[in-house]
């Protein structure tokens, strides 16, 4: 019994030290083409807003409101509002949380009064209840944050958002 199992594998290793050989040779030439860094580098450099060595300081891109479906819901039985937020493409910035604060940011920092009411990623619809303080105003604005780049990406007033949820 162990002479004829000798046998079966001194055959099948045989077989198998012509096969591989040829087969990794068969799938090394008929790989796919990858195309070099070097030339799409450039252009998701630029998507991304990264600097490049034309220029000297780095593009800055913002979030456009109209990449997001904004729609807002007035829960008459609840009293709360929730907020729908779906982006209508794959956002490039990492890392989005959405606030909502009483007063407007004057620059790119994010104010100390700022509630976080969730985050954003990829192309998910996220509902987001709005904070007590937010019902009661009915005004503030919505700040979409880019905790990895520490800047304000895009602002939504609340009350613009509750309008075109009324409208629409």
């Amino acid at each position: 019994m162990i002479r004829a199992r000798r046998r079966l594998h001194r055959s099948l290793f045989t077989v198998l030290v012509i096969v591989v050989p040829v087969l990794l040779a068969t799938v090394i030439l008929f790989r796919p083409t990858v195309p070099p860094f070097a030339s799409i580098s450039p252009a998701l450099i630029r998507q991304g807003g990264f600097a490049t060595s034309e220029s000297t300081t780095p593009n800055r891109v913002g979030i456009d409101t109209r990449e997001f479906e904004i729609s807002a819901r007035d829960d008459s039985d609840t009293g709360e509002i929730v907020l729908e937020i779906r982006p209508t493409k794959v956002i490039l910035k990492p890392d989005l949380l959405v606030y909502w604060t009483q007063q407007a940011a004057p620059d790119d920092s994010l104010p100390p009064q700022a509630v976080l009411i969730g985050r954003l990623s990829g192309t998910a619809r996220r509902a987001l209840r709005l904070p007590k303080s937010a019902v009661d105003a009915r005004t503030g604005s919505i700040l979409i944050y880019s905790l990895a780049h520490h800047e304000i990406v895009a602002r939504i007033a609340l009350d613009e958002a509750l309008a075109m949820s009324r409208r629409g």
